[in-house]
C-alpha cells in the first residue's frame, strides 16, 4: 500500500528485531554469569572502593553490616583504613549486636503512603486522606510499640565473618 507509513513501520520492526536480539543474549549473559562464574565475596569487586559501603560483605549477607563498627576518620573511610592496613574485623573487638526483630510495618506504611500520594496527585482527597491516615496510624502504633530486639551473640559473629573471610 502507498501510505506513507511503509518505511517508518518497517525501521519500527527493524528496532524491535534488535531490542529483542538484545534482550535474548541478556538473558544469555544473566544465565551464564549464574550457572559458570566465580562469586565475588570481598565485597569490593575491583579493589578500588574508597567508602565504607565497599566494606560490607556481598556474597553472604549477615543481618548486620559491621562486626565491629569502624572509626571514621577522613571522607574516604574504607581507603583510610586500607591504606593504614587496619584490620576491619577484629576478633578481639567482637560484642554482641543489638537487633531490631524484623516488622510488616514498613511495608503497610510505604503502601499507605503510595495511597496518600495518588490520592493527593490526581485530587482524589478522599484516597489521600485515607492514605495519611493509614501512615498516621502506622507511626502511632509505632511509638507506642515496645520492641526491646535481640542480641546476635559474638559465636554467630565470629563464625558468619570466617565464612565471608574464606
Amino acid at each position: 500500500p502507498n501510505d506513507g507509513w511503509t518505511a517508518l513501520n518497517f525501521i519500527s520492526a527493524v528496532g524491535a528485531f534488535m531490542m529483542g536480539v538484545g534482550f535474548l543474549i541478556l538473558c544469555y549473559n544473566i544465565y551464564y554469569s549464574f550457572r559458570y562464574s566465580t562469586r565475588e565475596i570481598s565485597g569490593d569487586s575491583w579493589g578500588v572502593g574508597r567508602t565504607l559501603e565497599w566494606a560490607t560483605s556481598s556474597a553472604i549477607p549477615p543481618h548486620y553490616n559491621f562486626a565491629v563498627l569502624p572509626e571514621v576518620k577522613s571522607q574516604d573511610a574504607y581507603l583510610q583504613l586500607k591504606e593504614d592496613k587496619t584490620d576491619i574485623h577484629p576478633e578481639s573487638k567482637f560484642k554482641k549486636i543489638h537487633m531490631p526483630h524484623n516488622s510488616g510495618r514498613p511495608l503497610i506504611m510505604s503502601v499507605a503512603f503510595g495511597i496518600a500520594g495518588f490520592g493527593l496527585v490526581f485530587e482524589w482527597f478522599w484516597m489521600g486522606i485515607v492514605g495519611l491516615i493509614g501512615i498516621l496510624l502506622c507511626m502511632v502504633l509505632r511509638s507506642f510499640e515496645y520492641d526491646n530486639g535481640y542480641y546476635i551473640p559474638v559465636e554467630e559473629i565470629k563464625e558468619t565473618e570466617r565464612k565471608i573471610s574464606e
